[in-house]
């Protein structure tokens, strides 16, 4: 673990309280941030990541963040993925393959970015993640990957290992912190029709704004979001200076 101070820590010796590295997703300005959990996972499947700048091992759906795609589950990493890096030449994935069971994985939760720095064999720091969604069960908010309570701050961090996104969590997260509905209907159809079923949403958090509809009426068969429940998250692209936003696109996870 790349801590506050600049040194180096084995994860396995962190405790609640630390100061550790960290970066704000959005424009990549260095912050630091302090460690809430730590977690021990024991017996799991693990993925071996090589980049051109050394090799880390990750469980699959541990997210890390990839220049222009964003914080990206490890199992979905493709050659030619640039790792964001600390400081210095960033690493790019050369491939991913299974890394056979781990007897002991260790992971920590942080405050505010929820993100942080892990170390390649050649101590390239690399941008890791914790996901969350809400658990039913639990009656609260929890890490995708460790399964512990944990609320989000950002939309980005309901988009599970696979891609998709639940319409429930974006709307609960909204009323969580008083967010408005600032979705307009299209206005292409008569007033009788919606064309969206379900309706639609459009929340701004931070420096993100959730979008989404449900199946679109208005499209034929063979159209894209004909019977797809589609939502999009955008936000600042990197640097932030230039004014852009990239646009992320995800499925729901059929709600």
């Amino acid at each position: 673990m790349l801590m506050a101070d600049g040194t180096a820590r084995p994860i396995e010796d962190v405790e609640v309280g630390d100061r550790v590295a960290s970066a704000d997703p959005d424009t990549g300005r260095p912050v630091t941030a302090t460690v809430t959990a730590t977690f021990t996972h024991r017996d799991v499947d693990a993925l071996r990541i090589t980049t051109d700048r050394g090799e880390l091992v990750a469980t699959a759906a541990h997210p890390l963040y990839a220049q222009g795609r964003g914080f990206v589950p490890a199992g979905d990493l493709r050659p030619g993925d640039v790792l964001r890096d600390a400081d210095g030449p960033a690493a790019r994935v050369i491939r991913v393959r299974p890394a056979g069971r781990t007897r002991t994985v260790h992971n920590i939760e942080v405050d505010t970015t929820h993100a942080y720095y892990v170390a390649t064999t050649t101590a390239t720091w690399t941008l890791a993640h914790n996901g969350c969604t809400w658990d039913d069960a639990a009656g609260g908010w929890v890490d995708t990957e460790t399964g512990e309570p944990r609320t989000p701050t950002r939309f980005s961090e309901l988009v599970s290992s696979k891609g998709r996104i639940n319409y429930d969590d974006v709307d609960r997260l909204a009323t969580q912190n008083g967010l408005t509905n600032r979705f307009l209907a299209p206005q292409n159809l008569d007033s009788s029709s919606q064309r969206f079923l379900d309706g639609g949403f459009k929340y701004d958090l931070g420096a993100e704004t959730a979008w989404g509809h449900g199946p679109d009426i208005a499209t034929g068969p063979s159209q894209y979001a004909y019977n797809i429940p589609t939502t999009s998250i955008s936000r600042p692209m990197t640097p932030s200076s230039t004014g852009a936003k990239r646009y992320e696109y995800y499925h729901t996870d059929g709600t």
